[in-house]
C-alpha cells in the first residue's frame, strides 16, 4: 500500500473521508471510524492505479503536492490548519475524558443484537423510587453516534425524566425535570422522585457537555403513590421484587465500632406514614425529635445460573443476570463479603466490600428569634 496515499488519506478529517468512501460506494461507511475508512479508501485508490495503463510519453512536472488536491475528495472546509490534527484532537478529548473518570462509550457499552428491540422498561417502586431496566441494539446506537457527530465521543449516557401530569386544561404537559446519570452496561438503574403522585416519563438517551441531547425510546407513564398511601394498604409498601430477597426478620452481624451492631436486611425503599415516621421509628421517637438513619444498597451482575452469595445468604438472580439487596448501616466500620459461584461448583470468586458509616450527634443549639 503506497505510504504517499495514506498520508494524504490520514491528513483529511473523518468528515472528509467519509464523503470519499461514500463517493467510492464503499459499504458500511458510515459506521468506520477514521483508520478503517483510511483503509477502505486506500485499498479502492491502489486497486484503480493499478489497472490505468501506463503512459509511455513524457508528461510534464505536476505542480508541487501542496497545491493539488486528490479529484475525489470533496470541497469541505479542511481543519489541516488548525494547531493540532484530528487524531491528536481526538486523543486529548480522551484524554480529558478519563483524567475525570470517564472512558468512550465503545468501552463502555455491551450492545444487544439486533435481533433484540430497543426498550425501557420501568416501575414504580414506592413513592419516591422508579426502576428502569433496558435493552440496547447496536442499530440504535449507530444513529445515535451519527446524529451526535463529533459530540458522540463526549456523550454521557442518562436517564432523562419528564413531568407529564394533566394540566387544568386537559392537555398533557411535558416538563423536564432532570438527567440522571448512568452506566449503560448496567441494564438496570433506579431513579429518585421528589414528587410522589404526579405523572412521569423516562427516556433513555445520550447527553453532551454542550446540552445536545440524543433520545432512544420513551418508557410508559409512571404514577408514584402519596407515602401514606403505600403504608395503609399497598402490597408493594416495603416488598421487594422477585429478583430481590424481602426478609427482614434476619440480621447479620460485622465489624463495626459500635459495640457489634448487627446490619439488617430491608426491603426497598423507607417509607413514611401520614405522621411522619419512618418504618420502626416509633420507640426512637420518644428519644430523639431529629433521627438520621442510612440504607446501602448493593446490586450487581452475575451468571444466572451461578450462585450469588451476600453476608453468607444466597441472592435470587434474575434470568438477565441481575442481583439487589438493600441493608440498613449502622454506625461504624462493616466488612461485606459477596461470593460468585459457578453452577458447576468448579470456580469462585469472591469480592469484600469495606464500608465506614461515622455518624456524630451534635448538641442543639438555642437560636435567636
Amino acid at each position: 500500500m503506497s505510504p504517499t496515499i495514506l498520508k494524504s488519506l490520514e491528513s483529511q478529517t473523518r468528515r472528509d473521508l467519509a464523503a470519499t468512501a461514500k463517493s467510492h460506494g464503499i459499504a458500511g461507511w458510515h459506521g468506520m471510524r477514521k483508520q478503517e475508512l483510511v483503509k477502505a479508501i486506500a485499498k479502492i485508490k491502489l486497486a484503480k492505479s493499478k489497472s490505468k495503463p501506463k503512459a509511455t510519453t513524457t508528461t510534464p512536472k505536476s505542480p508541487p503536492a501542496e497545491a493539488t488536491r486528490p479529484a475525489s475528495v470533496p470541497a469541505f472546509p479542511s481543519q489541516s490548519a488548525s494547531s493540532q490534527t484530528p487524531s491528536e484532537h481526538q486523543a486529548r478529548i480522551q484524554k480529558l475524558l478519563k483524567s475525570n473518570g470517564h472512558t468512550s462509550l465503545s468501552d463502555k457499552m455491551h450492545p444487544t443484537s439486533e435481533s433484540v428491540e430497543t426498550k425501557l422498561n420501568a416501575q414504580v417502586k414506592d413513592s419516591h423510587w422508579l426502576l428502569a431496566n433496558w435493552t440496547i441494539t447496536q442499530g440504535s446506537l449507530d444513529r445515535a453516534k451519527a446524529a451526535l457527530g463529533a459530540y458522540w465521543y463526549q456523550a454521557v449516557p442518562v436517564i432523562r425524566v419528564y413531568d407529564i401530569t394533566t394540566n387544568e386544561n386537559s392537555r398533557t404537559s411535558k416538563a423536564y425535570v432532570k438527567d440522571v446519570e448512568i452506566k449503560i452496561d448496567s441494564g438496570l438503574w433506579y431513579v429518585q422522585i421528589d414528587q410522589p403522585a404526579r405523572s412521569y416519563k423516562l427516556q433513555l438517551g445520550f447527553v453532551t457537555p454542550q446540552n445536545k441531547f440524543f433520545g432512544l425510546v420513551y418508557s410508559h407513564k409512571l404514577t408514584p403513590p402519596m407515602p401514606e398511601v403505600c403504608e395503609k394498604g399497598s402490597k408493594t409498601k416495603r416488598a421487594l421484587d422477585s429478583n430481590y430477597s424481602a426478609t427482614r426478620s434476619r440480621r447479620y452481624t460485622s465489624r463495626n465500632e459500635n459495640n457489634g451492631t448487627p446490619i439488617s436486611r430491608l426491603s426497598l425503599p423507607l417509607t413514611l406514614d401520614s405522621n411522619g415516621d419512618s418504618n420502626g421509628s416509633k420507640s426512637k421517637k420518644a428519644k430523639k425529635e431529629f433521627h438520621v438513619e442510612t440504607e446501602l444498597l448493593i446490586h450487581g451482575t452475575s451468571d444466572p445460573h451461578a450462585e450469588v452469595t451476600l453476608l453468607g445468604e444466597k441472592i435470587p438472580v434474575s434470568k438477565e443476570g441481575r442481583f439487589a439487596l438493600r441493608l440498613s448501616l449502622p454506625n461504624g466500620r462493616q466488612v461485606i463479603p459477596a461470593v460468585n459461584t459457578s453452577s458447576n461448583k468448579r470456580r469462585q470468586q469472591t469480592i469484600v466490600l469495606a464500608i465506614e458509616r461515622n455518624t456524630k450527634d451534635l448538641e442543639p443549639v438555642q437560636l435567636d428569634e
